[in-house]
């Protein structure tokens, strides 16, 4: 869940610097160009900080699986003795 949501960010991160790159000629020298360059250092930053935490749940939740399938095994084994 986390890796997808990751790998979404990183889509919607790429898409928004093709947009910006094909306005950027149309813009260049105009104050709202100025203005979309701050808006996508902040984009950027906002969605480069949801993508880093999301590669954390990932790694997080996945040695809790690990841990969880552990315990699992350990508990069916004493069962057995």
């Amino acid at each position: 869940m986390a890796g997808g949501l990751r790998r979404d960010v990183d889509a919607a991160m790429k898409e928004l610097d093709q947009a910006v790159e094909g306005l950027k000629g149309a813009v260049d020298g105009l104050s709202s160009g100025s203005a979309l360059m701050i808006l996508r250092e902040g984009w950027n930053e906002r969605l480069g900080g949801v993508r880093g935490y999301c590669a954390h749940l990932e790694g997080a939740m996945k040695k809790v699986a690990v841990d969880i399938h552990e315990n699992e095994v350990q508990t069916e084994k004493s069962f057995r003795r």
